[in-house]
């Protein structure tokens, strides 16, 4: 019996371990490139290993996509908490905008389809949206208080100017030429530009 116990607790090989983490990554790179229009045939093949290999680590497609969304959405949260807690709203609110295009940069037409919904059906919930926008609307607040923003500030309109550099159809216009790390601090600073625009007008 304690031999049973031994073999049912036992760490997985080397290999094996191995083996998931390459799909893993295999899974990354081709849903970067191709999105939810990938092919599990693809996955194996750019990791090398058989679709046999491939389903013993992950039993179907989606627990498969699940995964690397998964994995994105932990890097998410990981990137929102260590830059909403900045102690300046405008910082905390230029790192968010750095974090969407570092996952555009790292996850390309998978992130972009699913914040288009092109082929997301059953992923939706991937990243907490409502999570995400109770927290950008806190920093909102707190820039108003502070000063940093104007004290009247319409903090749901404003949220919405922000999200909406994540549009999919601007995205799609502003990507052609440019890569995700150049169009993050430009878009911030017509943001920024809108927000200290306000704040003169309402001093007026």
């Amino acid at each position: 019996m304690a031999e049973l116990d031994a073999t049912l607790t036992r760490a997985p090989r080397k290999d094996t371990v191995r083996n998931r983490q390459r799909v893993l990554d295999a899974a990354r790179e081709v849903l970067a490139a191709r999105g939810f229009k990938a092919e599990v045939t693809e996955i194996a093949e750019a990791a090398g290993v058989g679709v046999g290999t491939l389903y013993r680590h992950f039993p179907s497609r989606h627990d498969l996509i699940a995964a690397v969304l998964t994995e994105m959405a932990e890097s998410f949260e990981r990137d929102l908490t260590l830059h909403l807690d900045e102690p300046s709203a405008t910082e905390a609110l230029r790192g968010f905008v750095d974090a969407g295009f570092a996952l555009i940069d790292h996850y390309g037409d998978l992130f972009l389809s699913l914040l288009s919904g092109n082929g997301s059906e059953g992923y939706e919930g991937a990243i907490d949206r409502d999570h995400t926008r109770e927290r950008l609307l806190e920093v909102l607040r707190r820039g108003s208080v502070s000063g940093e923003f104007p004290h009247d500030l319409d903090t749901e309109l404003c949220l919405g100017m922000l999200v909406g550099i994540f549009a999919p159809r601007a995205l799609e216009f502003l990507l052609q030429d440019r890569t995700p790390s150049e169009v993050a601090p430009a878009a911030f600073d017509f943001f920024l530009a809108g927000l200290h625009h306000a704040k003169g007008v309402s001093e007026k």
